[in-house]
């Protein structure tokens, strides 16, 4: 299964905008690899060797992984979590954390926190302030870091297990993905789940999993003076937070599920030992 991009290129786990993953990793590297036109031409030999048949979470990657190696095989599967018949109610939630009923609960999670690369944590401090800015009832909390802290109404945590994050999830009213390139993540899967909406960039496998205007809203990669307007006008509008979170959830648990993602699986080990 490919998680991300790393076995089609030189090291890096998503191309962006380098031709090198499709055309053959450059040298030296844009991205500081070392040797990582080497490497590549390992990796991809390798797969060429084995034969196997690769399995993609997004139509996004298995296109990226068809062009790279045309000769084999690659099945579309997504991503599925166990998926809840009855979320945490918000109220509940926020209870249990001690947040206020009338606060507006913006949420960044990622490995790694603000020095996510590829999640764009290095932004995730100027978003807030926009948004705070905007909306000074608003409460924020930054999720995946190696530390915890607090700046005001901005709230820090490290790294939490799945119960905790599904409590907080359940607590918020809009999670903030603005990814520069992501394959089909499990942390938007599991806002579905909760019942939060989503406001991220249209990149990689995000668009497969986030049907805009319907389960969330996604904003043009790089635009990040609409991805605040967009935070902001969910943040203004509890309705459509609802809306929204109820579409996604029934949308997920129709298509996003372990039990699904399990049965595709099942499905596709017998075909293969199929003569």
């Amino acid at each position: 299964t490919l998680h991300d991009a790393s076995p089609l290129t030189g090291g890096c786990p998503y191309p962006l905008d380098c031709p090198g993953a499709v055309e053959g990793c450059l040298t030296p590297c844009p991205r500081k690899y070392s040797d990582a036109a080497t490497l590549q031409a390992a990796n991809l030999a390798l797969l060429d060797q084995q034969g196997p048949v690769l399995v993609s979470p997004s139509r996004w990657l298995a296109s990226l992984a068809g062009r790279v190696l045309p000769r084999h095989r690659v099945r579309v599967i997504p991503n599925g979590i166990p998926w809840p018949r009855r979320p945490l109610p918000r109220g509940t939630a926020r209870q249990e954390l001690g947040i206020l009923p009338q606060a507006r609960v913006v949420l960044f999670v990622a490995h790694g926190g603000v020095s996510a690369q590829y999640k764009s944590g290095d932004r995730w401090l100027q978003y807030w302030q926009a948004v705070k800015g905007a909306r000074p009832d608003a409460l924020g909390f930054v999720v995946g870091g190696d530390s915890t802290g607090r700046d005001d109404d901005l709230l820090f945590w490290p790294y939490v297990d799945r119960e905790r994050l599904a409590l907080l999830m359940a607590a918020a009213d809009v999670l903030v993905s603005p990814s520069r390139a992501d394959n089909h993540p499990l942390v938007i899967l599991e806002a579905m789940a909760a019942k939060l909406p989503v406001v991220a960039f249209a990149v990689g496998g995000i668009p497969e999993q986030v049907v805009h205007g319907r389960t969330g809203l996604l904003v043009r990669s790089g635009d990040h003076n609409m991805l605040v307007a967009e935070t902001v006008r969910l943040l203004a509008d509890p309705s459509l937070v609802r809306r929204l979170g109820e579409t996604a959830h029934e949308h997920g648990a129709s298509r996003f599920t372990d039990d699904r993602m399990a049965i595709d699986y099942i499905r596709l080990y017998k075909s293969l030992s199929t003569p």
